[in-house]
């Protein structure tokens, strides 16, 4: 989906209230277990949110979907620790900087402490399909990473196509040369071979995102509902998947359902979906709601003002203020 379109359309005006300077925070999260919501187990699940220096502590349980609120806070700097018996605790640490806005991500995994080390470098969980893969082909991965991330290609490629020599079913292997093809600027090989890691192990997150970003920007929104859809059934509790269904029922004119997948990614804790409140803003001007859309672009230009498309926003924004009221 083009971005710049997210600010096309005009139908009318608003007034936009701000918030007292004085006005206490918020801070909401979600605890998972195991990459899922905890269910039966909601009431084994503390957390503690504390002061950086310590000195205040506040405590509270999550419900079964794994969600937590602590209210009534200034602003400053917290960390939050999520417990649960048989579980590693797992800490964050967030800053409140006022106006309803913070720094630093809310949501606290808590994995088995009887599990297998399935923790690979990058801190994420391994997946079985991880767990199954020779020991050289690890290596050949962890090889073939170090040197994407250094710019070398061609040693990346090598150092996939060793892995997959040894196992052909290697989801992270697939999912390094799709990075590799995605960075030459093959998409539609990067395509295929996103899609080949999904396959081979539906569990690999971070393959949704890139797809989906894939399929959004060639433009092709049944294969980018299909995929959101299938991330967010395996990631309930994540903005991204539902931001990205957003969009793909957006263009294809299901505005009323682009809404309401827009709003529960934006109820979500969310830190790198800027253009979220653009979607949102958008649905509401093809909704015939031009002040709802006028107070979510008003956010996105406090939040984003050196955005690319801060420029098309003022201006949407300025002649929404222009147009006479009923």
């Amino acid at each position: 989906m083009n971005n710049r379109r997210l600010v096309a359309g005009l139908i009318a005006t608003v007034s936009f209230a701000s918030f007292l300077a004085a006005q206490r925070e918020t801070v909401q999260g979600v605890v998972l277990l195991n990459e899922r919501p905890p269910g039966a187990r909601a009431q084994q699940v503390e957390v503690e949110l504390t002061t950086d220096r310590g000195d205040i502590a506040f405590k509270t349980m999550v419900n079964e979907s794994g969600e937590y609120k602590f209210g009534g806070l200034y602003v400053g700097n917290y960390k939050v620790t999520a417990r649960a018996p048989g579980f590693k605790p797992a800490t964050v640490r967030i800053t409140l900087v006022g106006d309803s806005q913070r720094q630093g991500d809310t949501t606290l995994y808590l994995v088995e402490q009887s599990e297998l080390p399935t923790i690979n470098h990058d801190g994420e969980v391994i997946s079985r399909n991880a767990l199954q893969a020779p020991k050289e082909a690890r290596k050949e991965v962890q090889r073939g990473e170090e040197a994407f991330a250094t710019g070398d290609l061609e040693k990346s490629k090598e150092a996939a196509q060793k892995a997959l020599s040894l196992y052909p079913d290697y989801a992270r292997a697939w999912y390094l040369r799709a990075r590799i093809s995605e960075r030459e600027g093959r998409r539609q090989e990067a395509v295929a071979e996103y899609e080949t890691v999904l396959a081979r192990d539906p569990d690999f997150y971070p393959a949704y995102g890139h797809l989906s970003e894939l399929y959004r920007t060639l433009a092709i929104p049944g294969e980018l509902k299909r995929v959101a859809d299938e991330w967010r059934k395996l990631q309930p509790l994540h903005a991204v998947p539902y931001y990205y269904a957003a969009v793909a029922r957006y263009e294809t004119g299901d505005y009323a359902a682009s809404l309401r997948e827009a709003e529960a990614a934006y109820r979500l804790p969310h830190d790198s979906l800027p253009h979220l409140l653009l979607v949102l803003a958008n649905c509401h001007i093809k909704l015939r709601n031009p002040d709802a859309a006028a107070v979510y672009l008003v956010e996105f230009l406090s939040q984003q003002p050196d955005d690319p498309l801060a420029g098309q926003a003022k201006d949407t924004l300025e002649q929404l203020r222009q147009l006479p009221r009923e």
